[in-house]
C-alpha cells in the first residue's frame, strides 16, 4: 500500500496538522545488564535488533581490570529477560582489543555481527565480523580489511537472496565494503573514497544505499548489487550516522548536525534528493543521534545523548511526518537509580512502544558507578489518526471537463478512536464519508481535501485537480528521471486522453531538436551526459507536454571517434580520446590498449595503423570510486598507395573531400601533412556558425582521418575548414537523413 506517500512542493501536500510539544511516554520498563562472568566490569550496548516473533539481540563491549575490551553478543526475549549471551575476543586471546558494534538476525536463526578487532597485539584495530548459530556459539570469524590504521565494521544486512553486506571505515580512513556469503567468503569489496559509510539499507531489487559523511557533509551512495555507483548525494547541514527506508519507498537518515552539533535528520525521495533536513538542539549543548526508526503514522523517533550541566545524558526525540518535534526526553535518571551516559539506539516494536540501548552508570554501594548495559522499552506515545491508503493515487490529478471522479480514504488510529473525515472542494464542505464522487464541471484547476480526525489530532490529504481539453494520462518510462549505462536504447511513449473532435498529434523533442511525430519513439544514448526528451500532444491550439530528463551514469560521458566498429586503410592514423564525467577531478587514471599492450596514460591516444588485420583499442578510465571502459574494433585494409613515402604525400598540407559524401549518419574526412606542424580542422554550419572543433593539436608528418557524426546534426550543407600555418583549406559535406 502507499503508506504515507508525502510529496513535497512548493507546499508539503500531506502533512500531520499538529506541531505542538507534547510529555514524551513513560518508561515501561528498564533491563539493566552485566555480562556474566565479568561483575563489575564497564559493559555497553552499541546495537540492538528486534528478533521477529518476539525479543532482541544486542551487541556491545565489555572492559574488565586488566583484560582489555571483549565483544558482546547477548539475546533476550521480549520483555528483556536475559536468554543466552557470548563474550568473545579474536582467537581468544584476551590481550587483544575487540568490540561489537553492529548485530543482526539471520534468516537461518543464527547472528551475525560487526565490530573492530587487533589480530595481534601490534596490529591496529581492523574491520571484522563473527557469524554464530542461534545457541550463540562462533561458527566462524572472518577479518575483511587488515591495515597500518583503524578500521571497523559500523553496519551489516542480510539481503534478500541470501548473501551479506557490511559496511564502515577500511584502512588509511578509506570507506569499505564487503559482500560475501554465509561461510564468509568474501563475493565483492569495494571502497569510495574518503568517506565513512555507516549504515546499508538494500532498495527492494534495485541495489543498495549506504549512509554516511565525508568532508562535504552528510552522505548517501547508492549501488548495484555488484557495487558499481549509480548516484551519490551529499547535503549540508551535517553528518549520517543512521538510515533507514521510509514506508513511501524514500529515507530518512539521522546524526550529527554542523556548527555546535545536535540531532541532525533529513528525509529523501527514492533518488536521494532532499525533501527537508531539520536540526534539534538539545540542553544547549552539544549532541547527537545514533538511532533512528519509523513510527506508524509516519513521523520518527532519533536517540542519541546529549550534553549539558550534569555531562552526557541519553536522549530521545519523536517527530512528526514532516520534521515538527513532538517531544523529547532526556534521560540522566533512570529507574532503580540508574544513570543514562553515553548514547542510545532505538527501534520500534509492532505495537508503537519504543526499545532503545545503550550504557547506564548505576550507584554502587561503595559510592562509585557500575557501568552496565541497559534496554529501555516506552510506552507507545499519543499517537494522531494517520491516512494509509488513497485514491487517486497520485496528488496531481488531470481529468477532463465533465469527468466524475471517485475519492476516497483509508486511515487508522492506534488509540482506536472513532474518527470523522470532511471533504472540501476548493475550502467547501461537500461530505462527510469515507468517499466523495465530485463532478468536474468547469475549466480551471479546483482543490480535494479530505481532513480525518479524531477530536485532538488529524492528519489530511490535498489533491491538486487540473481539469482540461486534453491530457497526458500516461507515459513510458512512468519516471521522469531515467538513470541508464551508456549505448542503452530507451522507448518512450505517451497516450492521451481529449474531448471529441479531432484525433491527437504528437511531436518529440530530443534536447531541442524535433526528431519524430507519432506516439512512441526509441532513443539510443551513445554519448553526453544529459539528455532531455519531450512529448507534446496537441490538437489545434490544446496541447500538454512530459519531459524526460536523461542521465547517462558512466564515468565516460563522450569520446572520439564516436564510431566504435569502423574500417581504415593501412598506414593510417588516428586521435582517440575519451572526455570523463568530472575531468579535473586528480584522482582519474587511464590507461590505453592495442591488442592487449599498454600504450599510454593520457586522456587521447595517435595511433598509426601501420599492419593489416583486426585491431581493438580499449581506454580504461578509473578514480578512487568506480571505473569504466570503451572499445573500439578497427579493421585495416590494404592501400595500394602508402601514404607515409614522400613520393606520395602531396609537398603542401592536402584535405581530401568526405568520403562518403553526401551522407546520412557518418564521414570520413582524410587529411595529410608533408612536414610536422600544428593543425585545427574545425566544423561549420551553412551559416558559418563554427559546431564543434575536430583536431586540435600538433601532428607529425603523414596521412590522417577523422570521422564526423551526423546523428545530432540536421539535413544540410556543411564546411569543414583545415587551418596549418596560417593557410585555411576548405571542404563540403552534405548530410541527408
Amino acid at each position: 500500500m502507499k503508506k504515507f506517500l508525502i510529496v513535497f512542493c512548493s507546499v508539503l501536500l500531506h502533512l500531520s496538522l499538529f506541531a505542538q510539544v507534547e510529555d514524551p511516554p513513560s518508561i515501561r520498563w528498564v533491563r539493566y545488564y552485566h555480562a556474566d562472568g565479568y561483575q563489575g566490569a564497564s559493559c555497553e550496548f552499541r546495537d540492538v535488533f528486534a528478533i521477529p516473533g518476539g525479543g532482541y539481540v544486542c551487541s556491545g563491549t565489555v572492559r574488565a581490570g586488566n583484560v582489555r575490551a571483549q565483544g558482546w553478543l547477548l539475546v533476550t526475549n521480549e520483555v528483556g529477560n536475559r536468554t543466552h549471551e557470548l563474550t568473545f575476543s579474536y582467537e581468544g586471546n584476551h590481550n587483544v582489543w575487540t568490540a561489537g558494534y553492529s548485530v543482526i538476525k539471520t534468516n537461518d536463526g543464527g547472528y551475525l555481527m560487526g565490530g573492530r578487532t587487533q589480530i595481534n597485539s601490534v596490529t591496529q584495530m581492523n574491520f571484522d565480523v563473527m557469524k554464530v548459530d542461534q545457541d550463540g556459539e562462533e561458527e566462524w570469524w572472518e577479518v575483511f580489511s587488515i591495515g597500518r590504521s583503524t578500521s571497523f565494521c559500523w553496519s551489516l544486512i542480510e539481503l534478500k537472496e541470501g548473501n551479506y553486506v557490511a559496511s564502515g571505515q577500511g584502512d588509511s580512513h578509506i570507506s569499505f565494503v564487503v559482500m560475501f556469503n554465509d561461510d564468509g567468503d568474501v563475493i565483492w569489496s569495494n571502497n569510495y573514497g574518503r568517506y565513512y559509510l555507516v549504515a546499508i539499507r538494500e532498495v527492494a531489487d534495485d541495489g543498495l544505499v549506504f549512509a554516511g559523511y565525508s568532508p562535504e557533509g552528510a552522505l548517501l551512495i547508492k549501488t548495484d548489487y555488484e557495487g558499481e555507483v549509480i548516484w551519490r548525494r551529499t547535503y549540508d547541514g551535517g553528518a549520517f550516522w543512521n538510515l533507514i527506508s521510509l514506508s513511501d519507498g524514500g529515507f530518512a537518515a539521522c546524526g550529527v548536525a554542523s556548527n555546535r552539533g545536535g540531532f541532525f535528520l533529513a528525509r529523501m525521495n527514492n533518488e536521494g534528493q532532499l525533501q527537508w533536513s531539520q536540526a534539534y538542539r538539545l540542553l544547549g549543548g552539544y549532541s547527537q543521534a545514533y538511532g533512528l526508526a519509523e513510527m506508524p503514522d509516519g513521523g520518527m523517533v532519533l536517540s542519541g545523548y546529549a550534553n549539558g550541566d550534569q555531562g552526557d545524558v541519553s536522549a530521545v526525540i519523536r517527530v512528526d511526518v514532516a520534521g515538527n518535534l513532538r517531544w523529547q526526553r532526556t534521560d540522566d535518571e533512570l529507574p532503580d537509580n540508574g544513570v543514562a551516559t553515553d548514547y542510545y539506539q532505538s527501534i520500534v516494536k509492532p505495537d508503537g512502544s519504543i526499545i532503545i540501548c545503550g550504557k547506564s552508570g548505576r550507584r554502587a554501594e561503595d559510592g562509585g558507578y557500575l557501568r552496565e548495559g541497559v534496554l529501555v522499552c516506552l510506552d507507545p506515545d499519543r499517537s494522531p489518526p494517520y491516512i494509509v491508503d488513497y485514491s487517486p493515487e497520485d496528488l496531481n490529478v488531470d481529468v477532463l471537463v465533465e469527468d466524475r471522479v471517485r475519492f476516497w480514504v483509508y486511515a487508522e488510529d492506534l488509540q482506536d478512536d472513532s474518527l470523522s473525515y470532511i471533504w472540501t472542494m476548493n475550502r467547501d464542505t461537500i461530505a462527510t464519508d469515507t468517499f466523495s464522487v465530485i463532478h468536474f464541471n468547469d475549466l480551471g484547476v479546483d482543490t480535494v481535501q479530505c481532513r480525518v480526525s479524531d477530536g485532538e489530532f488529524a492528519d489530511s490529504i490535498l489533491w491538486i485537480v487540473h481539469v482540461k481539453e486534453l491530457y497526458i494520462d500516461a507515459h513510458q518510462p512512468d519516471t521522469l528521471n531515467v538513470a541508464i549505462r551508456r549505448n542503452t536504447t530507451v522507448d518512450f511513449s505517451v497516450t492521451s486522453r481529449a474531448i471529441e473532435g479531432e484525433p491527437v498529434e504528437y511531436i518529440w523533442i530530443f534536447n531541442d531538436e524535433e526528431i519524430a511525430d507519432g506516439d512512441s519513439l526509441s532513443v539510443t544514448f551513445e554519448h553526453g551526459r544529459e539528455h532531455e526528451v519531450e512529448a507534446i500532444a496537441y490538437r489545434g491550439d490544446l496541447s500538454d507536454n512530459v519531459v524526460w530528463q536523461v542521465i547517462i551514469h558512466d564515468l565516460i560521458v563522450d569520446y572520439s571517434p564516436h564510431e566504435l566498429d569502423f574500417s581504415v586503410t593501412v598506414d593510417t592514423s588516428f586521435e582517440f580520446e575519451v572526455f570523463p564525467f568530472d575531468p579535473d577531478d586528480d584522482s582519474l587514471q587511464f590507461l590505453w590498449t592495442l591488442d592487449g599492450d599498454s600504450i599510454t596514460d593520457r586522456s587521447w591516444l595517435l595511433v598509426n595503423f601501420d599492419t593489416e588485420g583486426q585491431k581493438q583499442l580499449i581506454a580504461y578510465v578509473t578514480d578512487e570510486a568506480e571505473s569504466d571502459s570503451l572499445i573500439w574494433e578497427i579493421t585495416v585494409t590494404p592501400n595500394a598507395v602508402n601514404p607515409h613515402v614522400s613520393d606520395y604525400l602531396p609537398d603542401i598540407p592536402t584535405l581530401y573531400a568526405p568520403s562518403p559524401n553526401p551522407f546520412n549518419s557518418q564521414t570520413t574526412v582524410r587529411y595529410s601533412m608533408p612536414t610536422a606542424g600544428h593543425v585545427r580542422l574545425e566544423l561549420f554550419d551553412l551559416n558559418g556558425r563554427l559546431l564543434t572543433s575536430l583536431v586540435k593539436r600538433r601532428k607529425t608528418a603523414g596521412m590522417y582521418s577523422v570521422v564526423i557524426d551526423g546523428n545530432n546534426l540536421v539535413s544540410g550543407v556543411y564546411f569543414v575548414r583545415m587551418v596549418v600555418g596560417g593557410e585555411a583549406y576548405v571542404c563540403k559535406a552534405l548530410l541527408l537523413k
